[in-house]
C-alpha cells in the first residue's frame, strides 16, 4: 500500500513538473513571436519582457522598445494565442497600461500605435453569427458588399481590446480580399486612424486578414 502511495505522488510530482517545464517553454514561445512582430515593425532595443499565463494556449507579454521615429522608450502589450501573435500596441511614453487613471483629461491618450493578425478562427466565430443573406439564398457572398463590410468590422472590433467602435470609411473587394481604411474609437473616447485587410473564403467567412492603427 505505501509503495503504491509512492508511485502515486512520484507520478503527482512528474507531472507537476512536465506542466511546469512545458509552460516555461510556452512563455518563451510567446516571447519570441512578439519579439519578431514588434521588432519587424521597425522598433529598436527590446527589454523589460515579462510574460503571464491568461489562460489555455493565451499569453501575455509586456515590455519596452524604443521607438524608429522618436527613439522615445515606449512600453508595449502582446497578446499571444495559439502559437501566434494575435495582436499588439505601443503605449504612449510613461504609460504601463491601456487604463488611464480617472481624472486626467482627454489629452492624456493611451494606446499609440497597435497592430493585429485576425487568423484565428475561434475569434473570427465569436465576433460574428450573421450570416450573407445573399449566400443563405443561394448568391454569391462577394455580390453583398455591406455583409462584406460589416463582417471584417466586427472582427477588427472583437480583436481590439477597449475598441468601442470601428468605422470602415472606404473598402475596396479584389478577389476575397476586402482592403481599406477607417478608425477605431476606444472606451475613453479617443480615436486612431485605421487600416486593414480582410481575407475571406468561398463561403464569404473570413479566415485571414490584418489592421494597423495609429494616432490620427
Amino acid at each position: 500500500m505505501k509503495l503504491t502511495k509512492l508511485k502515486s505522488v512520484a507520478l503527482v510530482l512528474t507531472v507537476m513538473v512536465t506542466s511546469a517545464t512545458a509552460t516555461e517553454y510556452y512563455k518563451i514561445d510567446a516571447q519570441d513571436g512578439c519579439a519578431m512582430s514588434i521588432i519587424g515593425s521597425g522598433y529598436l532595443k527590446m527589454k523589460d519582457l515579462k510574460t503571464v499565463e491568461k489562460g489555455h494556449g493565451k499569453f501575455r507579454v509586456t515590455g519596452s522598445v524604443k521607438s524608429p521615429d522618436d527613439g522615445i522608450r515606449r512600453n508595449f502589450v502582446c497578446n499571444y494565442r495559439y502559437n501566434k501573435v494575435a495582436n499588439w500596441s505601443m503605449l504612449e511614453p510613461g504609460r504601463t497600461t491601456h487604463n488611464r487613471p480617472s481624472g486626467h483629461s482627454n489629452q492624456d491618450k493611451n494606446v499609440a500605435i497597435g497592430a493585429g493578425i485576425l487568423a484565428i478562427a475561434a475569434i473570427a466565430a465569436a465576433a460574428n453569427n450573421d450570416k450573407s443573406k445573399a449566400h443563405a439564398a443561394g448568391g454569391n457572398p462577394f455580390d453583398d458588399r455591406p455583409y462584406l463590410k460589416r463582417e471584417c468590422r466586427h472582427n477588427i472590433k472583437h480583436h481590439i481590446e477597449m475598441a468601442k467602435k470601428v468605422k470602415l470609411t472606404s473598402a475596396h473587394l479584389q478577389n476575397r480580399r476586402l482592403s481599406g481604411e477607417g478608425f477605431v474609437i476606444f472606451d475613453d473616447g479617443y480615436e486612431r486612424s485605421l487600416t486593414y485587410s480582410c481575407d475571406f473564403d468561398r463561403r464569404g467567412r473570413i479566415h485571414d486578414g490584418n489592421y494597423h492603427f495609429r494616432r490620427r
